[in-house]
């Protein structure tokens, strides 16, 4: 195998990346990677593990972004992560510490940009020995280009607890584990509708869940299903920046703005949202 740098995911589509994401992996999609490089927060890269020559199907792809001191989109940054972080333990902030932080971009971030998403997609039916061989194929390849130019340290931020293979080869390179682990719970609801749903609880559960919706209803709270429309965009915009003012970072609207776009455009009906 032999690793592959590329400046655009839509380059990987030549090497197979669109059959690398789990198909429930929605923000390491193809398409959905695109319009995050569409939204040019910063520089983005690709490097895939190609087992022959030619245009081989990928073993294994990272993508990422270069983040330098100009970098406005705060949880992609390795030094305002491990600052709030610090801030969260009453680490007292010293000169040494602040150099440390410092020291640390430029930086390559690894992984979609949405919390506890920082995947590296394998091929499906590759076996322990190959996934891993792959994804070390895949570091190989960043840690090349962070050294050909001069970007100090490579952050992956949100790799899930469940991702074993990801967490053995970052630890076996020496990569610095920190902060608390996550687990991911997901409910599966049978049936298709929402009595399907209700049907799964005892009788006192399903009379209570109907008194809340009834008091809901009382109230005049009406729930629904929408497409994505530019109005709408405009009426949840400040609702995102509230969200964000409460946990202290500003809200890059612009950005935001551009990426409701980029859904409209290329998911259209398929993306949903629910409104009250």
């Amino acid at each position: 195998m032999s690793s592959l740098l590329l400046s655009t995911i839509e380059d990987a589509q030549e090497y197979g990346y669109e059959s690398l994401p789990d198909a429930d992996d929605l923000y390491h999609s193809l398409r959905w990677l695109k319009m995050d490089e569409g939204v040019g927060i910063a520089r983005p890269f690709s490097v895939l593990s190609v087992p022959g020559a030619g245009r081989s199907p990928a073993a294994a792809a990272g993508w990422g972004l270069v983040v330098d001191e100009a970098a406005f989109w705060p949880f992609m940054r390795i030094d305002f992560v491990l600052s709030r972080l610090l801030e969260d333990r009453q680490v007292p902030r010293t000169p040494g510490i602040d150099k440390m932080l410092d020291s640390l971009m430029p930086s390559a971030y690894l992984g979609a940009l949405r919390g506890g998403t920082t995947r590296l997609p394998v091929r499906a039916g590759l076996t322990g020995r190959m996934a891993l061989q792959a994804i070390t194929e895949v570091l190989d390849g960043v840690e090349a280009m962070a050294r050909a130019e001069g970007i100090r340290s490579i952050a992956f931020l949100y790799v899930p607890p469940e991702d074993l293979p990801l967490r053995r080869a970052l630890r076996d390179r020496g990569y610095a584990e920190f902060g608390p682990t996550h687990n991911v719970a997901v409910l599966r609801v049978p049936g298709r509708t929402f009595g399907d749903y209700l049907a799964g609880f005892g009788k006192r559960r399903r009379d209570s869940i109907g008194w809340e919706r009834r008091k809901i209803a009382a109230a005049g709270v009406q729930i629904s299903v929408e497409e994505l429309t530019s109005d709408l965009s405009r009426e949840m915009l400040p609702l995102e920046a509230q969200l964000y003012g409460k946990y202290g970072t500003e809200h890059p609207t612009e950005m935001a703005r551009l990426l409701h776009e980029s859904v409209m455009r290329e998911h259209g009906k398929s993306d949903p949202v629910i409104t009250a």
